[in-house]
Parts: C-alpha cells; sequence; structure tokens
C-alpha cells in the first residue's frame, strides 16, 4: 500500500514527464504523400523504377518538406543542408548514409493546399553507382491530426517550419 508522500510523489514524476511531451504536440494537417522515380544504373546501363510509395503524413499547419521526405523514405539516415525558401518554392541538398547512399538536389513548390517537388540525387549501393531521380506529389485531405515535431539528434538538425 502506497503512503501519501509516496503517492504524490509518484503523481508529481508522472506529471513532470507527461508535461513536455504534451507540450510538444500541435494541431497538424495530413497530407497523402506520393513518391515515384526511377534509377539509372551507370554500369551496366540498366533504368529501373523505383516501387511507389503512397502513405498518409502528419504534417504541421506549415508545411515541412524534410518532415514529409522523412516520413516517406525507406533510408532514416538523411540529413538536409542548404535549406532555403524563396517565396513557395523551398530548395535544399540532401544525403543519406547507410546501405543507401544518396547525395543530390531538392526542390519543392507549395501551393493550393498541395506540395509537389522533385529530388535528384547520385548514388553507391553496395559499390554500384547510379543516378536517382524522385518525384513527391503531397495533397492535404483536410483533416486535422495530432504532429509532434522529432527530436533533434546530434547528426540530423530539427526541421524548422516553412511558410
Amino acid at each position: 500500500m502506497l503512503t501519501a508522500p509516496i503517492g504524490i510523489g509518484i503523481s508529481a514524476v508522472i506529471t513532470l514527464i507527461a508535461i513536455p511531451l504534451l507540450a510538444h504536440a500541435e494541431p497538424g494537417q495530413m497530407m497523402h504523400m506520393t513518391v515515384t522515380g526511377n534509377v539509372q544504373v551507370e554500369n551496366p546501363p540498366i533504368k529501373m523504377g523505383i516501387p511507389v510509395v503512397s502513405k498518409d503524413v502528419c504534417s504541421p499547419k506549415e508545411i515541412d518538406v524534410r518532415n514529409l521526405m522523412t516520413e516517406t523514405s525507406r533510408n532514416k539516415d538523411c540529413a538536409y543542408s542548404d535549406y532555403k525558401q524563396d517565396g513557395k518554392t523551398v530548395t535544399f541538398r540532401y544525403t543519406c548514409t547507410g546501405a543507401t547512399q544518396l547525395d543530390g538536389n531538392g526542390s519543392f513548390t507549395m501551393n493550393n493546399g498541395g506540395v509537389y517537388g522533385t529530388v535528384h540525387a547520385k548514388s553507391n549501393m553496395r559499390g554500384q553507382s547510379s543516378v536517382v531521380d524522385m518525384k513527391y506529389t503531397g495533397t492535404s485531405s483536410g483533416t486535422v491530426c495530432e504532429y509532434t515535431p522529432p527530436q533533434a539528434s546530434p547528426t540530423k538538425s530539427a526541421p524548422p517550419k516553412v511558410k
């Protein structure tokens, strides 16, 4: 049986843990993302399609391209740099490590509640050089969702919001 001071202490600890978790959640918008693309292997020359990814992603109300890409990517070891916004267009450098290494550039445009973008990257998969081209299309479903921003890690920067 818990005594009053211990019970109050446990409640205080639970409250201290829960408050920061709740404070990070914010209203978001549900986006339906579709990713298509192809890979051009350099030697021997072969062109092949990338399996289509179609996924619903909870995004901040102010769309963040990095969040949408991270949520639809099979490779979670990616970082973004040179992230710039000019009006409704965002450009960035995209680098992935791990089994599939990518190094390239992306450009996304936000309009009419949607996001449309491309990524062009050089890849090294198991020692085989190739070029990867991906197209991203996202449309808002109009559904509100509970968005929780990703935690920053030493190797990845937390994505700032894009207006």
